[in-house]
């Protein structure tokens, strides 16, 4: 259990670092767009316009309405997109499609192009890509998956030899990694009822359990999940 309890401190410092990373992102945005802003505030000077930041004023029949400039959100995470929409009070729509040419989750498309001036309140609709569409083979691996997952609540590691088991489902290693790669499933979770039966139904103790969920010979769950499992098996 030592062993465990020194790779969840090193989870914690990779999500620690991961959060230390998105901050100093949102500051480099930040910085960016002070940079710009002072950049349009210097040539509407020149152009005798009065604009603040990223946003001007147009009035018309004594009804004034704040205009934001859209930005080149092309390299944003839909997470990250989202929250630039609402911070700059803009409505945020997003679909997905298909595309073998754009990476999985990268934008396809946006319906306001970048620099354009909008009025706050306008929603944008993002498109962003699922990767190249499925063969019947790949769905079929992660049915299968999905089923591993769900019933018997197996790890990640072990749905994978599963399927590429001559033994077992047999699909080739790119198409397991497919299904592996787009399986939505609580690793966690399926280690801790693994846990419970274990308890349940053989009466092992909590180390013989742990070493259970880890083995490459038993469950070949990771540490952290492991560990997560033993820590909620009274829950």
């Amino acid at each position: 259990m030592e062993k465990s309890t020194e790779l969840s401190l090193k989870d914690k410092l990779k999500n620690k670092a991961g959060e230390i990373k998105e901050k100093v992102e949102d500051k480099i945005d930040e910085l960016e767009e002070e940079a710009e802003s002072r950049k349009e505030e210097r040539e509407s000077k020149k152009a005798e316009e009065a604009k603040e930041e990223t946003t001007e004023e147009v009035t018309t029949e004594k009804v004034t309405v704040k205009q934001v400039k859209v930005k080149d959100l092309s390299e944003y995470s839909k997470k990250k997109a989202e929250k630039w929409c609402k911070k700059h009070n803009l409505g945020f729509e997003c679909d997905e499609d298909y595309s073998d040419k754009v990476k999985e989750g990268k934008l396809i498309s946006q319906s306001i192009k970048a620099g354009k001036r909008v009025d706050e309140g306008t929603t944008i609709e993002f498109v962003y890509s699922l990767g190249k569409k499925p063969t019947k083979e790949e769905l079929n691996a992660l049915k299968k998956a999905e089923s591993y997952s769900e019933y018997m609540h197996m790890s990640k590691q072990g749905i994978y030899e599963q399927l590429t088991s001559e033994y077992g489902e047999g699909f080739e290693p790119a198409t397991a990694k497919y299904a592996i790669e787009h399986l939505k499933a609580d690793f966690k979770k399926n280690a801790l009822e693994k846990a419970k039966s274990y308890q349940e139904g053989l009466a092992m103790s909590k180390n013989a359990i742990y070493d259970q969920l880890v083995s490459e010979y038993g469950e070949q769950f990771t540490p952290a999940e492991a560990k997560y499992a033993i820590d909620h098996l009274d829950d």
